[in-house]
């Protein structure tokens, strides 16, 4: 299964390793979510589709993922999002995937049949949404499309000290996001476990399971201590609304990740909820 995922991307060795961990670690939190064969999954977020690509090949030729993402398709580094579709789309399994930019799935004109889908997938994205509120509108609508939502995301809650500058990482960017008006940076928002565990019962499912799932050799991490230290000085010192003693604060912060000498990536809090019987 793996091979064919890794078929999509490109094929030069260091894309090949890196796309292996972000696929292996897709393939876990699917086995979790126990998407089968021949299912149709609505996915939220879906970015340059690193999950949408694992959910295809994991539904097989009668199953079906359709891709949303709030961005426009020249969102994204070091690739687009909309070069990634190009490229996804092109490849195997690219007849069974269709992936939408630009939509705002609480705009009343993105609408589905009831009961459309046989699951609503949200993978590593609610960190982009600019408050806690969104994600508690998003599954309030997408109830009435399918009868499952399965949710992963970044679990704040660490458990080893070599994670501590993935979740500083983090955390100043939200801080940092905070204070900009109309944010489009990866992280806005941190939900906590029981942040996510409250908005999806208050839009009206139950949680069947919930877990962790840990994949240390996934490149996030280092992914956005890299984008901390290199964009984040600048947008802090530039940002007339951001206090100065919370300034000195983040630099001191940014200053202590540079003497990072291991960097792993926090685990992710995973879930399954069904809708509740009206």
């Amino acid at each position: 299964m793996i091979d064919s995922i890794l078929s999509v991307y490109y094929k030069d060795k260091v894309t090949q390793e890196i796309y292996k961990a972000q696929s292996e670690h897709r393939l876990r939190l699917i086995d979790f979510w126990g998407i089968k064969e021949g299912d149709k999954v609505l996915e939220i977020g879906c970015g340059q589709g690193d999950t949408t690509v694992a959910l295809a090949v994991k539904v097989g030729e009668n199953g079906f993922v359709h891709g949303l993402d709030i961005a426009d398709e020249d969102y994204g580094s070091p690739e687009t999002i909309g070069k990634a579709r190009k490229r996804i789309l092109n490849s195997d399994v690219g007849k069974r995937i269709k992936m939408s930019f630009g939509c705002d799935l609480l705009n009343d004109d993105i609408i589905f049949d009831d009961d459309e889908f046989d699951v609503v997938v949200l993978s590593h994205c609610l960190w982009y949404f600019p408050d806690y509120e969104i994600l508690e509108k998003i599954l309030k609508k997408v109830k009435k499309y399918a009868k499952r939502v399965c949710i992963a995301e970044w679990n704040p809650l660490i458990t080893n000290t070599n994670q501590l500058y993935h979740l500083h990482a983090a955390q100043i960017q939200s801080a940092v996001e905070s204070f900009i008006e109309n944010s489009d940076s990866n992280i806005q928002t941190m939900f906590y476990p029981n942040d996510i565990k409250t908005a999806v019962v208050s839009a009206g499912f139950k949680i069947s399971d919930t877990s962790s799932i840990y994949s240390d050799d996934v490149y996030d991490a280092k992914w956005e201590v890299d984008m901390t230290l290199s964009a984040y000085p600048k947008k802090i010192n530039r940002n007339e609304n951001i206090p100065d003693r919370l300034k000195e604060l983040l630099l001191s912060q940014i200053q202590a990740m540079r003497e990072a000498k291991e960097i792993k990536p926090m685990a992710s809090y995973v879930l399954n909820a069904v809708r509740c019987d009206e």
